[in-house]
């Protein structure tokens, strides 16, 4: 029989008893009619519609058990019985999967179709292969297979993290990859949380972001924001967020929630700044987003209503950090000058900011005298050096694309930065001009990196600062709405939620919006007005209070 919509012929079904390949049998058997991407393609449409037709699980049968066929064709014949839901293949599928002299490759073909196809029992046959894995399971591929068939369903929380384990090869991307980076995380429910954010841990390091385990580490602690009511669990979180801030793990989801969710991390805040163990880490929270300015009113009660001691020098000094920041609000400055009238431990811990910051700029005074008078004139700027950045880019690192501009000419993350000369209106990027074509092709992916694996903060805007983050934020923004038309219209939601501060330019930001600004905040808009509107009223309320200044 032939497949109306690929023209590849099966045998026909009225010879099911006593199978007779067609005459184009022997194309299926050589591969020869087969191209198995054109047939995932073609039964991704419609629930497989177009490859269906009458007696198809007949044809499929001899093609999934017997080991004398090719295995393209049985890999085809899996894949088609995948895609057009053969449910009354699954127990061949089954004991195709559990047989251990057959070819890996079509066992793992076999169980993935199960997930599809099979009923909850036969999802659960697979169990096996989660908790106790085969050993010729070299790429985890039976235990991917496994696990997205079997959890939560037929798989405890406790027996979930038994079997997730470092893969077995590193430079591989298969079934058991793609469940760590997928969102199994969602299933977990309150009584998982401890156990799951006690796993997770130790996955938190640097780089966690680049590895299975330490991304499907980020989505659980993602997850656990939901359940911040339970003291315990946000002790837990809490903790868990001072050791991705302190190894300053990049996780656009995470810190995206955080964000839009302000109840959750005011609980989670307050929990990290008791757990912090000193003013560093309080620091690294305020950089990742657990912390923001517009939190000094809930930190002044908390700061009224606790006893003398550790935690509340700490809540003193982090309002005296935040109060401290150039072109703080000023109804908040009064608030905070009231509130350390009366309270001597914030009164001093003001003082010490206020001296401190004095002492940095008096040193940097001395420097600057110190060095204009030796300095020489300044060089014409050689193209600039990319490629340990290009280096770690394929590694991974989401951050390498403010790292690249940080290296562009006239963008150099220093007090000379004020002094850059770009005009936004005549190049794509500082410098780009300097630039080689091959190495332009890596910056903007890196851009595109950059926006879908990073996360900008908003603390900047009541203060009237701009972070440099946020800065490349727009820049990469700009980037793609003009170099790559397709890649800037399929950012996500999340990526437009993320990055809605960068949207209204740097802190140079001109009048009236170029071409490019107007297409980048009318899709931001689009996305996410809510967003927008908030963000644009945050913007504007402080730009009605004076300039902007680089942070």
């Amino acid at each position: 029989m032939k497949c109306p919509a690929t023209g590849y012929r099966f045998a026909s079904p009225t010879v099911a008893t006593s199978y007779e390949p067609s005459p184009a049998a022997g194309g299926i058997d050589s591969g020869e009619l087969f191209d198995i991407r054109s047939v995932g393609q073609v039964g991704a449409r419609e629930d497989g519609a177009r490859l269906k037709y009458a007696g198809l699980s007949d044809d499929l049968t001899p093609y999934i058990r017997k080991k004398s066929k090719r295995t393209i064709a049985r890999l085809v014949a899996i894949l088609v019985a995948q895609l057009t839901g053969q449910a009354e293949l699954q127990q061949d599928l089954v004991l195709t999967a559990f047989d251990e002299d057959d070819v890996l490759d079509v066992r793992v073909m076999a169980a993935v179709a199960v997930r599809t196809v099979g009923d909850e029992n036969s999802k659960a046959a697979l169990k096996r292969f989660a908790t106790a894995p085969s050993a010729d399971d070299l790429n985890d591929e039976l235990k991917g297979a496994a696990l997205a068939a079997t959890w939560p369903e037929h798989l405890t929380a406790s027996e979930l993290f038994q079997a997730l384990t470092p893969p077995k090869t590193t430079n591989f991307t298969g079934a058991y990859q793609r469940f760590l980076r997928g969102d199994f995380a969602a299933h977990l429910r309150l009584p998982d949380m401890l156990p799951a954010l006690e796993w997770a841990r130790p996955h938190l390091m640097k780089g966690a972001n680049h590895t299975p385990l330490g991304s499907a580490a980020l989505s659980i602690a993602t997850v656990s924001i939901e359940y911040f009511e339970d003291s315990r669990v946000c002790d837990r979180l809490a903790e868990a967020l001072i050791q991705v801030a302190r190894a300053s793990i990049p996780s656009l989801q995470l810190m995206s929630k955080l964000s839009s969710h302000r109840d959750e991390r005011i609980a989670l805040m307050r929990s990290a700044i008791r757990l912090a163990p000193d003013p560093l880490t309080i620091q690294c929270l305020m950089n990742f987003g657990v912390i923001e300015s517009g939190d000094i009113p809930n930190l002044l009660d908390d700061l009224a209503s606790t006893p003398a001691g550790e935690l509340q020098e700490k809540i003193a000094f982090l309002i005296a950090h935040l109060i401290c920041q150039p072109k703080a609000d000023t109804d908040l400055r009064e608030c905070v000058s009231v509130a350390a009238e009366a309270n001597p431990v914030l009164a001093t811990a003001i003082k010490w900011v206020v001296n401190r910051r004095a002492e940095q700029e008096h040193e940097i005074a001395q420097y600057e005298a110190i060095r204009s008078p030796h300095e020489q004139p300044a060089a014409p700027e050689a193209p600039p050096n990319l490629d340990d950045l290009m280096a770690a880019l394929e590694g991974g690192d989401v951050t390498v694309f403010w790292r690249i501009c940080d290296r562009l000419p006239g963008t150099s993350w220093s007090r000379d930065v004020a002094r850059a000369s770009w005009s936004p209106n005549e190049e794509v990027l500082p410098g780009w001009d300097k630039v080689k074509p091959a190495e332009q092709s890596k910056i903007i992916h890196a851009a595109e990196r950059y926006l879908n694996g990073y996360c900008a903060t908003t603390f900047w805007m009541d203060n009237r600062e701009v972070s440099y983050v946020v800065i490349c934020g727009y820049w990469a923004l700009r980037l793609l709405a003009r170099l790559t038309s397709n890649v800037f219209r399929n950012l996500s939601v999340d990526v437009w939620r993320a990055w809605m501060p960068s949207i209204f330019g740097d802190h140079d930001q001109r009048e009236i919006p170029d071409e490019v600004q107007a297409r980048i905040l009318k899709t931001a808009y689009q996305q996410d007005s809510a967003r927008f509107r908030d963000s644009l009223s945050r913007f504007i309320n402080a730009q009605n209070k004076g300039s902007f200044h680089l942070r």
